[in-house]
Order: structure tokens, then sequence, then C-alpha cells
């Protein structure tokens, strides 16, 4: 987790020394914004999984390559998740219960999309981009909930940490911390101001158990402003 800091850190000290250059082609900003998220599950004994709601939150930064072609990117905090029924869980001694697994992950995220500008104004403008993002998981938890069913403790509730080892090994459906996929985005801007619809779809299996495959997909929906 401190090399992952380190990283970022060491990224927006490169890029922001050019800040206090008036010809910079770099370009600084905040962001926030909602999001729908939900996973690929690759295992047939489920009934599927819905949208959870999430957010983000972030520092940007652009980068001029020239008038037309951008390159974006930056550091976000975001939400994302998923809500499943019945996923096959066989390590079960009575059997394939009936459950709802809800998993909750909150990653630091760095997206670096290619983006090309069409010029609408003199004050605005539409930048449509596409490229990787790299993601850490750093917290959340997941809760999976037994239905007309209780396990032999007498409860039907179980809440544990979504990334790292579980306390408990009976309960180690938890998901891998790095995550990578790729990203598109559309980003409209007047002055100083910008709104950004992105979607993001995982390519990595983060799933740690063997008996399922789990691949993140979300879609946002964001306002930011640059200085």
């Amino acid at each position: 987790m401190n090399v992952l800091k380190l990283s970022f850190l060491s990224f927006f000290l490169l890029v922001g020394t050019s800040v206090f250059s008036q010809s910079s082609p770099f370009r600084f900003g905040v962001n926030a914004g909602v999001n729908m998220s939900d996973a690929m599950i690759g295992t047939a004994d489920t009934n599927g999984s819905s949208f959870r709601f999430g957010y983000q939150i972030g520092l940007t930064v652009d980068y001029a390559i020239s008038q037309k072609f951008n390159i974006l990117s930056g550091v976000y905090f975001i939400t994302k998740g998923s809500k499943i029924e019945d996923l096959d869980y066989t390590s079960y001694l009575c059997g394939i219960p009936d459950f709802t697994h809800k998993f909750e992950q909150q990653y630091l995220q760095l997206p670096l999309y290619g983006a090309y500008k069409f010029n609408l104004s003199d004050d605005f403008n539409v930048r449509f981009g596409i490229g990787p993002y790299f993601a850490y998981g750093i917290g959340g938890k997941s809760k999976k909930t037994l239905n007309g069913s209780v396990w032999v403790d007498g409860t039907s509730e179980r809440e544990y940490k979504t990334f790292g080892k579980s306390e408990d090994s009976w309960y180690n459906e938890e998901l891998k911390r790095f995550d990578f996929g790729l990203g598109a985005l559309v980003n409209l801007e007047y002055k100083k101001f910008n709104l950004n619809i992105s979607y993001d779809q995982g390519l990595l299996d983060i799933a740690r158990s063997t008996g399922y495959e789990y691949r993140n997909y979300s879609l946002t929906f964001s306002i930011g402003y640059k200085y």
C-alpha cells in the first residue's frame, strides 16, 4: 500500500513542476460524481446480480499533446459493488443454501484516456476518450445473508472484509485487491467546468475463490472544475 501511495505522489510531483509555467500543457482539476456498478459473475449457479449505487471523488490532470489530442488522467477514490442471489458455495456441509451476497468495494483508481477534442465554440468543446484503468482495493465490507436458513451458530448473516484474508476460513470469498480494465469517456467542457460520462469494464477475474469469477463494470456520471 505504501508503494502505491508513493507512486501516486511521485506522479503528481513530476507533472506538478510544470504548473508554474504559463505555457504548460498540463491542466489540473477536481471531480466528483455518482456511479452504478455491478459485476460479471462467471457461474451458472446464480440468479444474476444487480446494480449498486456508489460515488467517486478525485483529482484530475490533463496533458495536451496537441490542440486536438489530450491525455486525461488523475487519481480517484471510487466505490463499486454488486448484489448477488443464490451464488453456488459448495463448502457448506449441509448443501448449497439460498443466500444473498452483497459486495462493497473501495478503490484508488487511476484512468489513462487518450482523448480527441472537438471545438464547438470558443468556450465549449467535447472530448471522446478511451484507455485503460488501474485500481487498487483499499477497503469495503461484504455481507452474506442466508434466506430461510441459519449457520451452525444460529446466525443467518456474516460480514467480513472485501479485500484480504478473512479471519474465518469458512467465509473466504474475498476479492483480489488489484483490478485492471478498459474505459471510455465523453467529456463536455464549458470554460473551466465539465460534465463527464464514463464506462469501465474490468478485464481481470478478481475472485479469490475458484468456485466463481468476478469482473467489475460501472457507469459513472460526474462533474468537475479545472484550474
